[in-house]
């Protein structure tokens, strides 16, 4: 039975090109015929879609490890000795940059409530604000500023 503040989390095998979370558990309970319980007061990281595991060694003096792509970067987990290494499946998170995800935004709510989602125009600003989408740099509006290049002033001569 979890204790306050614990959650129950299970030892998974990973499938390839499905997404998880990682999360050590703090506790296991022996539950008869072979069994464990695992319990985890920390709290689970993203670690992306399984692409392969990697092992090194054999025995006691053997290393396992995962390793899991998140929109390019590559994550290792590392199996702990004691056997609490645990995985959640989830669905996969797509991470935009704040221009996709500005754009997607404004797609979205131009087509839905058919007004204009420019950067300054009352609801999209509050929905950008809730979903913590920054407008990305020069898409604010407003007066462009133009900067005039020096020309050298072409001398003239004096005709008499």
């Amino acid at each position: 039975m979890a204790k306050p503040g614990e959650i129950e989390v299970f030892r998974i095998i990973p499938v390839v090109d499905k997404c998880y979370e990682h999360i050590e558990a703090t506790r296991s309970q022996y539950m008869g015929g072979g069994n464990h319980r695992y319990f985890s007061t920390n709290k689970p990281i993203y670690v992306g879609k399984f692409v392969k595991r990697m092992r090194q060694g054999y025995g006691n003096g053997g290393t396992v490890w995962d390793i899991f792509n998140h929109n390019g970067k590559e994550n290792r987990v590392d199996y702990s000795y004691e056997g609490y290494t645990c995985f959640n499946e989830v669905p996969c998170k797509l991470e935009l940059n704040s221009k996709a995800k500005n754009q997607a935004l404004r797609n979205v709510y131009e087509s839905m409530t058919g007004k204009s989602a420019t950067p300054g125009n009352g609801p999209a600003n509050l929905i950008r604000s809730y979903a913590g989408i920054k407008v990305p740099r020069g898409a604010e509006g407003g007066r462009r500023t133009r900067r005039m290049k020096n020309k050298k002033s072409k001398k003239t001569r004096n005709r008499k």
